[in-house]
């Protein structure tokens, strides 16, 4: 038979036991709980993410991505630290590239144009010595050639050209151009308007020898002119300032060649003769 005395203590024991088991069974059933909530907690949006529709988030994932996705242009390989083609720096890249082929094209015409390509004193014509070279262009066709050189060539002015025109002739002659006289010649207009001109001679000169020197062929107004002229080449006159004696029936013209031509009119008007200038 038992105490009465030794059986509390053991009763006691045994609730303390019971009650800590329960404790411990109420934590392991309260964890997966706490936990659920803490997850739930942090994909729960924020007031301000439910105002913009959750914007912020999926540009900060767009964004994410598109570090992801940047490959290597060498090897095809994903690397994050490879910057994507900047337009702004191909504009400029492109610019650049034009720029440099415009000065090299630039620096090429004015090479083809400049001192050494228009040095002609290599070539000699005959007759040059005494200023009697054959001319087969008319003052029109050296006023044309005159403009085309001055605008091709950089830099180019008045009194340079008749520097450059003067150099072709021999060292003795008495042709030598001013520019006053290039400007006059200019002016002018017609076959022979401004032959007397020493412009006139010296630019045939110079241009024909640089025909020469670039090997480039007569042209079909210069195969023209040699067979109205023959051997001894255009009169360096300006038949607009010379009269003529003529019949009545007749009036004068100069062809486009520089020659002096005489129509006849159709009606006879009696054998007075006039004068023409």
């Amino acid at each position: 038979m038992s105490l009465p005395g030794k059986t509390q203590p053991q009763s006691q024991d045994s609730f303390l036991n019971i009650a800590s088991n329960l404790q411990n069974l109420s934590q392991l059933m309260n964890m997966p709980a706490k936990k659920a909530l803490e997850d739930r907690s942090v994909n729960i949006p924020s007031a301000a993410q439910k105002r913009d529709g959750g914007k912020s988030t999926a540009s900060k994932k767009r964004k994410s991505d598109s570090k992801d996705n940047d490959v290597d242009l060498v090897d095809g390989t994903a690397d994050s630290t490879v910057p994507k083609p900047n337009k702004k720096a191909k504009k400029d890249e492109s610019a650049t590239k034009k720029g440099n082929a415009q000065e090299k094209d630039a620096s090429s015409k004015s090479q083809r144009g400049g001192a050494g390509d228009n040095d002609v004193s290599s070539i000699h014509l005959d007759g040059e010595e005494i200023d009697s070279v054959p001319v087969y262009d008319t003052c029109d066709d050296i006023r044309t050639k005159i403009n085309r050189f001055l605008r091709e060539m950089p830099g180019a002015s008045n009194a340079g050209f008749t520097r450059t025109i003067n150099a072709a002739l021999a060292q003795s002659t008495g042709m030598k151009a001013t520019a006053a006289q290039l400007g006059r010649f200019l002016k002018k207009h017609g076959p022979t308007d401004g032959a007397e001109s020493p412009v006139f001679y010296a630019s045939y000169v110079f241009f024909e020898k640089l025909r020469i020197k670039r090997k480039k062929p007569k042209s079909k107004k210069r195969e023209e002119m040699e067979s109205v002229w023959g051997r001894k080449g255009m009169d360096l006159h300006d038949l607009g300032n010379r009269a003529f004696i003529c019949h009545q029936s007749e009036r004068p013209y100069v062809t486009k060649y520089g020659e002096l031509k005489f129509e006849r009119r159709q009606r006879w008007c009696g054998a007075t003769s006039v004068m023409w200038s």
